[in-house]
């Protein structure tokens, strides 16, 4: 059985608790809502790189094969099959 020491408290609050005047939550006027926006690599990022290991996509189809160089037909076809995540990891760095 193993004891853990108490932590003795300094007598203060880790968090203070908020009173009425202070404001918690803001709300958002004028009902514009923004979604937050995608970040992708542009296909050149991609072109000219050695791939780490192989990748299919439907149907067992060839995308890339281990130590192949990235061209950008490779680059479309990945994104046609919805594989352009397992590409940037398949990369060798």
């Amino acid at each position: 059985f193993i004891q853990f020491k108490k932590r003795k408290s300094l007598g203060q609050k880790p968090f203070p608790r908020a009173t009425a005047v202070q404001q918690i939550v803001s709300i958002q006027e004028g009902g514009l809502v923004t979604s937050p926006e995608k970040i992708s690599l542009s296909a050149s990022y991609y072109i000219g790189k050695v791939s780490g290991e192989n990748i299919f996509g439907y149907n067992n189809e060839k995308i890339v094969l281990k130590n192949e160089t990235i061209t950008k037909a490779i680059v479309e076809k990945a994104k046609k099959h919805n594989r352009l995540n397992q590409l940037f990891f398949a990369i060798k760095r």
